[in-house]
């Protein structure tokens, strides 16, 4: 009995492990940001992003995620001339690979848990302006 009980103890120590510790890019996140504290460390911990959050901490929460910056196959065009915005805006399309842990991105009160797949995600002036899981 006692032997199960030890068992039965390391075995949910290991089952979470992997959310216990933050990666060396998120505590160098955190030691570059000290104005963050227990909330957004939670936040990097669970791999929780939200819209509006900067490109450098998104990267950050969901290290270990393939990045890849979309470049526009043309240039938008709207009524003959190519339209240019004021605000900067780059697309990245980000894998998250199975048997990785999930990431969750806040939108107001709601927030929405991807175990794995790809997502494209839309930054205005290096901020998440939107997001549309692919898969």
């Amino acid at each position: 009995m006692t032997r199960a009980l030890a068992l039965a103890a390391v075995l949910v120590g290991a089952c979470g492990a992997n959310t216990t510790t933050l990666t060396p890019a998120q505590e160098a996140y955190l030691r570059a940001h000290p104005e963050l504290g227990p909330r957004d460390r939670n936040a990097l911990l669970y791999r929780t992003i939200s819209l509006g959050d900067t490109l450098e901490r998104v990267k950050a929460a969901w290290d270990g995620a393939l990045f890849r910056r979309r470049e526009p196959a043309t240039p938008d065009v709207i009524g003959g001339r190519v339209a240019v915005s004021k605000e900067p805006i780059d697309t990245y399309e980000v894998y998250i690979a199975l048997g990785d842990r999930e990431v969750a991105i806040r939108s107001g009160d709601q927030e929405e848990r991807v175990p794995n797949g790809r997502l494209i995600l839309v930054f205005k002036d290096e901020r998440l302006a939107s997001y549309v899981r692919m898969e």
